[in-house]
């Protein structure tokens, strides 16, 4: 199978070597290794270039002339991928040395179309913290929908193994700032036409080093509001009433950690009563009121 794998750098000479080392370490070598570079003013295109001369046949070095910032850069590097099998990774993070033959295989299992299908491979994620400790979250399989575990926060969902189309189909809204993710996520969620979870982490998530790390509580609060706001906007009208139900809980609570109490409507409550039940409305009722804590303490 031919697998592409875009890596999005920005300032990470720190870390892009290790990056690195584990792709060209894979029991299962991609098919190419893309390095895409924001433009950054340290020396890590200096060391991907030394990759580059060790494996010219296997990765290769794009430097954008200008910054276009993580969603510029990542849909700029897809459109110069390939292959129709893709995966994403940060420059900050790595990957298990099996994670490429594991995508391939489940890919294969699940007899995917790849010149037809929007599938994207969901495995799991080590988080990896500034004193070294690793947290372990393998996602698991269960009987609800996939943008249901998203919205619940079940699962971590990693751009590995997914379909190149279907990530050139999406939205990245930028302008949000440093929780787009959150609506490029729910842009592709409602697009998927295969959602294959693997329950094994394949993927380290360098916590405490990217661009959210160095936010403030107010830039983060901000902008995770106009992020679920757009979702709500854009993608309400694809969803079942359950995951409406849930993206407006999210939508609640976002508003009231900006302090933002207009049309703040405390009736999705009862509709979130109706439908999953008391014990889970308690534990949304609990994040509701941390929110306006955090919202009323710590929003400038």
């Amino acid at each position: 199978m031919k697998h592409s794998v875009l890596v999005i750098t920005y300032n990470s000479a720190e870390t892009i070597e290790k990056t690195l080392d584990s792709l060209i370490n894979q029991t299962v070598l991609p098919s190419e290794i893309l390095v895409c570079d924001d433009s950054s003013t340290d020396n890590t295109s200096n060391k991907v270039c030394k990759y580059v001369a060790q494996y010219p046949d296997l990765i290769k070095l794009h430097v954008n002339a200008v910054n276009l910032g993580i969603g510029g850069n990542i849909i700029s590097g897809v459109q110069k991928l390939q292959f129709r099998v893709v995966s994403i990774i940060a420059g900050d993070d790595w990957v298990s040395e099996d994670a490429i033959e594991v995508l391939n295989q489940t890919i294969e299992e699940q007899c995917i179309n790849l010149d037809v299908d929007l599938f994207a491979c969901v495995p799991g994620i080590i988080k990896v913290l500034p004193c070294g400790t690793q947290i372990k979250g393998e996602q698991k399989q269960n009987n609800e929908t996939f943008i249901t575990k998203l919205l619940d926060k079940k699962i971590s969902f990693l751009k590995m193994g997914i379909s190149r189309d279907l990530v050139l189909q999406s939205t990245y809204p930028a302008e949000i700032g440093p929780w787009a993710d959150f609506s490029w996520d729910m842009s592709i969620a409602i697009k998927v036409q295969k959602v294959i979870i693997i329950d094994k982490a394949l993927y380290f998530y360098n916590e405490g080093i990217g661009v959210s790390s160095k936010s403030s509580y107010s830039t983060l609060a901000t902008s995770l509001y106009k992020s679920i706001n757009n979702a709500h906007l854009n993608y309400s009208k694809y969803l079942t009433l359950d995951e409406r139900n849930l993206l407006e809980i999210e939508l609640l609570i976002a508003k009231l950690q900006v302090r933002n109490y207009k049309y703040c409507d405390i009736g999705i409550l009862l509709r979130y009563l109706q439908y999953f039940g008391l014990k889970k409305t308690i534990r949304q009722i609990v994040r509701i009121i941390k929110a306006a804590i955090a919202g009323w303490i710590r929003f400038e």
